[in-house]
C-alpha cells in the first residue's frame, strides 16, 4: 500500500483498479482502502482539482446499493447515489459478492464496473471472496469478474481477524 499511496494522484488518474481480498475478515481490506481514498483527497484538494460540489471519492456497500437500486431506485437519494458512483474519481466497493446474488444485482454490477471502466474512473474493490468464487453464477459470475481484474492490482490479505481483538469481555484468541 505504500507504493500505492506515495504516487496516488497520477495512479488514480491512469484509472488503476484495486482488487483487495481474502477469505478471513477484519484482515485490513477496508481500512487499506480508506488510506488510499484518504490520502488521494489530501493530495488533490490542494489543487484547483478540489469542489465541493464534486467529490473526490466515495464508499458504498456492495449489497447495500445493490437493495437500493432494486427497491427505492427512484428516490431522488438512490438517484444520486448513482450518479455520483457513476462519475466520482476514485469509488470504494465494499464487500463485493456479500448478500444476496440475482440476475438484476449481476447486472446492476456490470453496468457500475463497465461504466467506470470505460471512462477511466478508479475503483477499490473489497471482497471475502476469491475471483474462482466471484466467477460462479450465482455471485457475480465470470462477465463481472474479468472487468474486476482488468486494469487492477490485486492484493491478497491474508491473517487473523483483528476485529476478534476488540471484543469486549473476551480473552483474545491467538
Amino acid at each position: 500500500i505504500d507504493e500505492i499511496v506515495k504516487d496516488v494522484v497520477p495512479i488514480i488518474d491512469r484509472g488503476t483498479n484495486f482488487f483487495f481480498f481474502g477469505a478471513t475478515p477484519g484482515t485490513g481490506k477496508t481500512y487499506s482502502a480508506f488510506i488510499i481514498l484518504n490520502h488521494y483527497i489530501y493530495k488533490t484538494c490542494t489543487t484547483n482539482r478540489f469542489d465541493f460540489e464534486n467529490p473526490l471519492g466515495m464508499y458504498i456497500v456492495h449489497a447495500d446499493l445493490m437493495d437500493d437500486l432494486r427497491y427505492r431506485r427512484d428516490l431522488d437519494e438512490v438517484q444520486n447515489t448513482l450518479k455520483m458512483v457513476n462519475k466520482v474519481p476514485l469509488l470504494i466497493v465494499d464487500d463485493l459478492g456479500s448478500g444476496s446474488s440475482s440476475v438484476f444485482s449481476r447486472d446492476q454490477t456490470y453496468l457500475i464496473m463497465n461504466n467506470r471502466i470505460n471512462n477511466g474512473l478508479s475503483t477499490i474493490y473489497t471482497s471475502n471472496l476469491t475471483t474462482s468464487k466471484l466467477k460462479q453464477p450465482d455471485v457475480l459470475g465470470a462477465r463481472n469478474v474479468s472487468r474486476l481484474v482488468s486494469f487492477a492490482i490485486g492484493i491478497e490479505f491474508v491473517g487473523r481477524d483483528r476485529r476478534l481483538a476488540t471484543v469486549r469481555g473476551k480473552e483474545n484468541e491467538r
